[in-house]
């Protein structure tokens, strides 16, 4: 009696966890992959898809960023535009994009919380005419509305060390930050060091004095709280901005 119940014990758990498989977070993993909520989308945790997109302009107003790749519908899509003046308006021809210029100009940010699929190019216009550079990624793991918390912005620091100032008490447990450092002034990429984020653009053109743009992000699972992008670049920097998102 007790082996025909081994046998049976044994054959329910090979039909509820096959060979290779695994329990990862409460969820079966086979095959190596695993079989998360959300379709597929790893939860808490936003991450980029592809390379980055980004676009240097000379005295223009209205920019044309084309994507590093097709975009895939639901995911948000994340960029920030060094410049001398503010950001007016995005699209891509169908979805609702959103822009903030905190404490300033540089860097401003736009986003929207849902794309559709099969956009190729966003055009960007500007308040002016302006000189610099705009970058940006689709991000998988955001939610897709309402999806934008809060910001902060430091301006003009003209020093290797560089601080966004804190924000205000973020409204969720789990948020990813992006961090925008430029530089207008001294020449030269500026490469920011800043603990646990993760680079995605790093830019310097100089059609007519000094233009850098770095982008970086870092997701975090201790909210609510206040956050502050900070660090050291390799040249001087004069603007430092965070801006935090809402994770599915």
């Amino acid at each position: 009696m007790r082996k025909l119940q081994s046998i049976l014990v044994s054959i329910l758990l090979i039909l509820v966890f096959p060979v290779g498989a695994q329990n990862v977070g409460g969820k079966a993993k086979i095959g190596g992959k695993a079989t998360l909520g959300g379709g597929g989308v790893i939860l808490h945790q936003a991450s980029p898809i592809g390379n980055v997109s980004s676009v240097n302009f000379s005295s223009q107003s209205v920019i044309t960023l084309t994507l590093a790749q097709t975009t895939n519908s639901g995911h948000a899509f994340v960029g920030m535009v060094a410049s001398n003046v503010q950001i007016s308006s995005v699209t891509d021809g169908g979805d609702t994009f959103s822009q903030t210029n905190i404490g300033g100009n540089q860097p401003g940010m736009f986003y929207t919380c849902s794309l559709s699929s099969g956009v190729t190019a966003l055009t960007i216009t500007l308040s002016g005419s302006s000189t610099g550079i705009a970058a940006g990624d689709e991000m998988a793991g955001i939610i897709t509305s309402s999806c934008y918390d809060i910001g902060q912005q430091n301006g003009y620091a003209n020093s290797t060390t560089f601080t966004s100032n804190a924000t205000a008490t973020s409204a969720q447990k789990y948020e990813v930050a992006f961090g925008g450092l430029t530089d207008f002034s001294f020449g030269g990429a500026i490469t920011p060091v800043a603990s646990g984020y993760t680079t995605r653009a790093n830019i310097y053109y100089t059609p007519s004095g000094a233009n850098a743009l770095s982008t970086q992000y870092q997701n975090f699972n201790n909210g609510p709280a206040a956050y502050t992008y900070s660090g050291t670049s390799t040249n001087n920097s004069n603007n430092a901005a965070i801006f935090l998102f809402k994770l599915q």
